[in-house]
This record gives structure tokens, sequence and C-alpha cells, in this order.
């Protein structure tokens, strides 16, 4: 039995390789946590959508939108330097996923929530479950700001961005 615990107040994305050694394919790494490994990197306060090029909601492959307002992207780059994009899943009104390699296989989670009640901004959380490169953008179609999110190789990143817009 293997038993996971997160404190309070933390986020947490653990990948254990040998957990079940019977299943591992390689049990050597073990638990890499990767607390603050994620890189926000907000877009000038300036750019207009026509410099970001930011499309609406309709007729999307590679991105979905949350609410009609926040549309979420995500590229990826694997181990042996193979790129792709995400495939979009919605879950709920204010949460969707991605899959890199198998529709059947989620990678990443993500919600954007309404938090402006409570700190006046909208707030991003994600949840890697996959340790493979990949940046997350999240653009406010309203107010034209972008948040690019990118969790390096290697890491499990599980963040909570309560400014992000």
């Amino acid at each position: 039995m293997v038993t996971y615990r997160n404190t309070s107040g933390n986020f947490a994305s653990v990948g254990d390789t040998a957990a079940l050694p019977e299943l591992a394919v390689d049990a050597s790494p073990g638990i890499n946590p990767s607390a603050g490994s994620f890189l926000s990197v907000p877009v000038s306060e300036s750019a207009t959508a026509a410099d970001l090029k930011i499309e609406g909601c309709e007729n999307l492959t590679d991105a979905l939108c949350i609410g009609d307002r926040f549309r979420l992207s995500v590229t990826w780059r694997d181990f042996e330097d193979r790129t792709g994009v995400g495939t979009p899943r919605d879950l709920t009104e204010d949460t969707a996923y991605f899959t890199f390699f198998s529709p059947s296989n989620i990678e990443l989670m993500v919600k954007v929530l309404d938090g402006t009640g409570f700190n006046g901004r909208y707030w991003v959380f994600f949840a890697a479950l996959s340790n493979v490169e990949f940046t997350l953008t999240v653009e406010d179609l309203e107010t034209v700001a972008v948040r690019n999110y990118r969790n390096p190789r290697g890491s499990f990143a599980s963040v909570g961005d309560t400014a992000a817009f």
C-alpha cells in the first residue's frame, strides 16, 4: 500500500514510478515533486487583441473557451523532442482537461474560477498528470490579457494563480 498526503494550502503533483514496481517500466526515478516549477509570463499590458492575434471561441480545435471569456491552449514537448498541441475537452463550465498522446490519457487539468468576490481577480488552477514539458496559455478575451504557464520537462506542476486576471 502507498499513501500520499498533501497538506492544506499546498499544490502538489507527484509522479511515483516506483509505487507499483511490477507495473512500472522504470522504477528508479521515484517521487519527483516540483513545487514552484512553473513560470507565469504575463504579456504586455499595452498589447491589443490584434497584436496577440486572439481568436474568439468559435470553431476551435486546438483550444477551448471557459465561460466564453477565457481561451485555453497547450503546446508540449516530450523527452524525445517531439512537439505537439494538447487536445482540449470540456469537463464542467469552469474546468477542462487536455490530452497529448491519446484521447484516453489525460495529461493536464485546468480550471478558471471567478474570484472577483474575494480579491477582484479571476483565478487559474492547473494540475499536470504528466512530466512532459508544456506551456499552458490562458487568454482573457475581454481584456486581451494573456498568461503563459510553462512546466519544464521532468517536473510535475500543480499551480494556483489567484491573481491571474
